[in-house]
């Protein structure tokens, strides 16, 4: 093509001269002439410019451009009748070639450039997607395409966002690559282009020889489409955003043909073939294939066969291009990755294919491969993760295995081979297991694993061929070993050649599905291969983080990979979008408070979930779950963070993980903090009697103790203040069945849970007094050492035998009058416990110090304040028998 039809502008005018105005004839001093209408002596209307080597452009002018309708002749007999913008041939048009073939279609820069059909002389046409002279996408279907739909199992249990057809076009995608940028210096520049002025000063077309390299403000672009569309023009509202040099630039191949097709839509119902029936793959409605169609389709079957030969003959005559797909986007790569034709693979992207090119479902070679490779219930999907399956391997389904042809020729040796030896006989007896060099064991095929051991040892010792159905079970497992091997060879060539693991998000990234099966191997790869860890998954799958699925892995495995992934810079207190959610052993509780409608302010601290309250929130695979602890505080995860009103420390209470506890405490975590409403603290979790924690809250309580749990803590109990003990008494009434049934009626499962309950009452309450009556002598003797006037100060009151101090009634005991009592029954426990002689100790005391004040003749110090738990009792000193002596 000459480059007349690319040269933006005639040559520069001189200045000075008068402005041409109507029609007029103009000749340069490179030969070149134009005949037609000027405006302010810019060609502009209809017109003619012929270049010297004979071609010529006649049509509309706008501004010196040609723009608007028009014809472009070559002197080798091409024509090309349709639209230009700003020189370029662009919007829908015909190009005739010399011998006879036609070409309909889209262009866009003066390239072919979305939907189109090319008819030859003969009658046969090549229609489809065309970029430049390519046919990129066909309207039909080649047998074997890939569709994740077909595996229903991955559609239903996992995400799956497909990208829009080309036949779609919501103006949501269509806008949001136009304006947004990512970096800061994006934004800054951006800012800038909202005013015309800091762009180019006004009337830059006066001189302007280069329009394609200098940019187009707003306006400008808005007065060029109203010509350029006429009446069927609609305005933008990405021109109103804001300005990039080309809008469509920022975004992949398709989106940006989706949105030039959508801008052109108006103009596609006025031309005279069906360019919807293109747009929805509908090829019925044109002539014979053309031969563009015919090797495409050639192309893509002989990749899936691996003939190599054959397909690098097509791509040698440069008809075709590699990356050419039929219409659910099946391109010759993705055959080839499905069958685990290697060198084809690698032909293919030696030749120039896209490793990353997306399918219409929006997956990547490298998705397909991790879909193939990974079936689904060998993965720990969502739901099985949420309800703690211990067992998520499971076996695959019996499917019949379709192998290709060069694969049986490639590796009937192979498979022979390996019959006449021990090793099949090891790999079918060997025990389930999952690695990296083979992901599955167990097949679906009703074969007991002793009539297994006698065909291997009957086939590796045996001379002949066996004529019987056990012999071609063993070579079917066989081959599917080998064929799942061949899959992990070809991720690894996929991953070694640069596929992008984050280019796909369907059904999840690549990296979600390794982690979620289990396999360290694939996972190490895919993070040094540049998988990105700040992923997050949509809304519907809580936007989980690459770390919160490990956390929720089973077996050894999650520690490992969360190490991995923590050291790839993950965030180790990234946080998930299911702050709404509530733990499902509290959301009784959570209800009563709802009801009764106790109001709670959340704190600044509460959120979604960490990967560490996932971990602490396993209830099985305890050992495994406190490793993953240990290497999540290596890395400093906060243990402060709260969701549904739980820290990480009291999940493990709830689940009576016993290690991690012992694992957070020793790496600092605080078991004081303030809780949610409902939660209390570490102390309140621990005698929440909702979980199920059996015998080891007593193990649970002396690891609290000794870390510093304060029994004193106020807590929040209904609409009261508290303490832990009030708390463990609140939970023990909830159960009203092990609470309020006489003891005689309870079954003997129920009489041990009541006795284990009691007990646990007993101990805090035992430590509760002595935790009081500590702080308050402590408090008495710092402020003797340091001879202040004691400031007057309420004791904390408590019952002296169960410790509790809200929501019941304290007396005073009758003897001594210096502790308090929430019942009879607590003053009768109490006494017989040992209070009766530190009461009778107490009543001698208080003799004493009468007599010493009698002594004196001096009014007691009523000032003076008992340990926490006394009360003072005044009776005792209301008078001074020797100041009434006197008086007599």
């Amino acid at each position: 093509m000459s480059n007349c039809l690319k040269s933006q502008r005639s040559p520069r005018r001189e200045v000075g001269k008068a402005k041409r105005q109507g029609f007029c004839v103009q000749e340069f001093l490179d030969g070149s002439k134009y005949e037609g209408e000027f405006v302010d002596g810019l060609k502009q209307g209809k017109g003619k410019y012929t270049w010297k080597n004979g071609e010529f452009y006649e049509g509309s002018f706008y501004k010196d451009y040609r723009h608007g309708d028009g014809m472009y002749y070559w002197p080798s007999g091409n024509k090309f009748y349709g639209k230009f913008y700003l020189n370029w041939r662009e919007g829908y048009g015909k190009h005739i070639f010399p011998d006879g073939a036609i070409f309909k279609g889209l262009y866009h820069a003066d390239q072919r450039f979305g939907p189109g059909v090319l008819t030859a002389p003969y009658g046969c046409q090549d229609v489809g997607i065309w970029h430049g002279k390519h046919l990129i996408q066909l309207c039909n279907t080649v047998e074997g395409s890939f569709r994740l739909e077909e595996f229903t199992e991955y559609s239903v249990d996992l995400e799956q966002t497909t990208t829009s057809n080309l036949s779609e076009t919501p103006q949501t995608v269509l806008s949001e690559g136009y304006t947004k940028t990512d970096s800061g210096a994006d934004r800054d520049d951006h800012l800038l282009l909202y005013d015309d002025n800091t762009i180019l000063p006004s009337a830059f077309e006066n001189y302007s020889t280069d329009i394609d390299h200098l940019p187009l403000p707003p306006h400008v672009r808005r007065e060029f489409d109203q010509n350029f569309f006429g009446q069927l023009w609609e305005p933008d509202s990405h021109l109103d955003e804001g300005y990039k040099q080309d809008p469509s630039s920022v975004q992949p191949l398709p989106a940006k043909m989706l949105a030039h097709i959508h801008k052109h839509r108006q103009q596609a119902k006025t031309i005279d073939w069906p360019v919807a029936n293109v747009l929805s793959c509908k090829r019925d409605f044109f002539g014979p294939k053309g031969p563009l169609e015919i090797a495409s389709e050639l192309l893509i079957h002989q990749a899936s066969i691996g003939e190599r030969q054959t397909v690098l003959q097509i791509l040698l005559d440069g008809c075709v291009h590699p990356d050419v797909a039929d219409s659910q986007g099946h391109t010759a790569l993705i055959a080839a990755t499905i069958h685990c034709q290697n060198d084809v693979i690698n032909l293919l992207l030696d030749m120039g294919a896209y490793i990353d090119r997306l399918n219409s479902e929006g997956m990547s070679c490298l998705s397909v491969c991790h879909v193939l490779y990974y079936p689904i219930k060998c993965l720990c999907t969502f739901s099985a993760l949420q309800e703690e399956t211990e067992d998520i391997i499971e076996r695959l389904p019996d499917e019949e295995l379709t192998l290709p042809d060069d694969y049986n020729r490639g590796n009937e040796e192979n498979i022979q081979s390996l019959e006449g030896s021990n090793q099949l006989d090891n790999e079918l007896t060997s025990e389930p297991y999952f690695s990296s060099s083979c992901s599955m064991y167990s097949y679906d095929i009703e074969v007991s694993e002793k009539l297994l051991e006698v065909a291997a040892e009957a086939l590796s010792h045996t001379g002949f061929p066996q004529q019987s159905d056990t012999e071609e079970t063993v070579r079917k497992m066989a081959a599917k070993k080998f064929m799942h091997r061949f899959r992990l060879s070809t991720l690894n060539l996929l991953l070694d050649r640069g596929a992008n693991p984050n280019i796909s998000k369907v059904p999840l990234p690549v990296l979600f599905v390794a982690i979620m099966a289990r396999d360290t191997e694939t996972v190490r790869r895919l993070l040094l291969s540049g998988a990105h860890t700040d992923i997050a998954l949509s809304l519907e799958r809580k936007g989980h983080y690459p770390l919160h699925v490990a956390a929720t892995l089973p077996g050894p495995e999650s520690p490992k990979i969360i190490e991995m992934l923590l050291h790839a810079l993950s965030d180790p207190d990234a946080r998930a979008s299911d702050q709404n959610e509530s733990y499902e052993l509290d959301k009784v509780s959570i209800i009563i408070r709802r009801l009764c409608r106790v109001p709670w302010e959340p704190s600044p601290k509460e959120g979604g979930r960490t990967a560490l309250h996932i971990v602490c929130q396993r209830e099985t695979d305890h050992m495994n779950a406190c490793e993953a602890v240990s290497v999540l505080l290596s890395h400093r995860a906060r243990t402060d963070l709260l969701w549904s009103g739980h820290s990480p420390l009291s999940l493990a209470i709830s689940t009576g993980n016993e290690m991690a506890v012992q694992e957070l405490l020793k790496g600092g975590a605080d078991p004081n903090i303030p809780l949610g409403l409902g939660v209390g603290n570490a102390l309140c979790a621990l005698s929440n009697f909702s979980y199920n924690l059996d015998d080891k809250r007593e193990k649970l309580l002396d690891m609290l103790e000794k870390a510093g749990a304060d029994m004193l803590m106020p807590v929040q109990i209904g609409d009261t203040k508290g303490t832990a003990v009030d708390y463990a008494h609140f939970s023990f009434n909830q159960d009203s069945h092990i609470a309020k049934i006489p003891f005689h009626r309870l079954s003997m499962e129920e009489r041990e849970t009541f006795k284990a309950r009691r007990n646990l009452l007993t101990l805090m309450g035992d430590l509760l007094r002595c935790k009081a009556v500590k702080r308050e002598k402590e408090i008495l003797e710092s402020e003797a050492a340091s001879s202040k006037v004691p400031m007057t100060r309420i004791p904390f009151q408590f019952c002296y035998h169960c410790g509790r101090s809200a929501t019941v009634t304290l007396t005073a005991c009758t003897r001594c009058h210096q502790v308090l009592f929430c019942s009879t029954n607590c003053k009768l426990k109490s006494w017989n416990k040992g209070h009766k002689e530190e009461c009778i100790q107490a009543v001698a005391e208080q003799i004493k110090l009468e007599q010493k004040k009698m002594t004196h003749c001096s009014k007691p110090d009523k000032s003076k304040e008992w340990p926490a738990g006394f009360i003072r009792h005044e009776g005792l000193f209301n008078t001074c028998p020797i100041k009434k002596k006197k008086s007599k």
